[in-house]
Formats: structure tokens, C-alpha cells, sequence
């Protein structure tokens, strides 16, 4: 789990919409990188593709943290799909986000 931080005030950020303010645009995003992360075809179903999304559709989840210049998602074991897959790490660099 992370605890991300304001700098400048010290109080928790509780969401993602807290860094980020077009959420729809950081979730198409992410859904790329995450498709092109883990070969997923387009033309499928996500989750005929071995993953576990609710309605068949990508999401993002609530386990996010900062790195230097990088929003990273974390998704642990059986939470997106088996657990042989490990846990998922999508790096969405900030620059693409302004």
C-alpha cells in the first residue's frame, strides 16, 4: 500500500483526482500503457485475454504512489488476474498526463 503525501501541507492524498485533474484522460492512458505492457490485444476481450476487470472493462484501482517524474499503479496478486502472473506494476510518466 502507498501513502502519498502533499509536500508543501503534509496531508494525505486520498485519490488519484487529488494529483490529476482530467481522470478520464489518466485512465485512457493508463489503459494503453497497460495494454501495450501486457500484450493485450485491442480487438479482444480484456478479460478473454486472462484478466479479471469488472464488466469487462480496464480500470484503474486505488494503490497508487509517486516516484520521481512517475504516477505508479500496483496491482497485487488475483487482484486482476492469477496470482502466477505476480504482482502488476503500470508506470504512467507524468509528462504525458499535462
Amino acid at each position: 500500500m502507498y501513502y502519498v503525501f502533499n509536500a508543501e501541507n503534509g496531508k494525505l492524498l486520498l485519490s488519484v483526482s487529488d494529483l490529476v485533474s482530467d481522470t478520464l484522460k489518466l485512465k485512457e492512458i493508463a489503459k494503453q500503457l497497460f495494454y501495450k505492457l501486457k500484450n493485450i490485444d485491442v480487438n479482444k476481450s480484456i478479460n478473454d485475454q486472462g484478466y479479471w476487470f469488472e464488466k469487462n472493462e480496464f480500470r484503474l484501482n486505488s494503490n497508487f504512489g509517486l516516484l520521481k517524474d512517475t504516477l505508479i499503479y500496483i496491482y497485487n496478486p488475483y487482484e486482476i488476474t492469477n496470482y502466477a502472473e505476480g504482482q502488476t506494476e503500470l508506470k504512467i510518466p507524468m509528462n504525458l498526463l499535462k
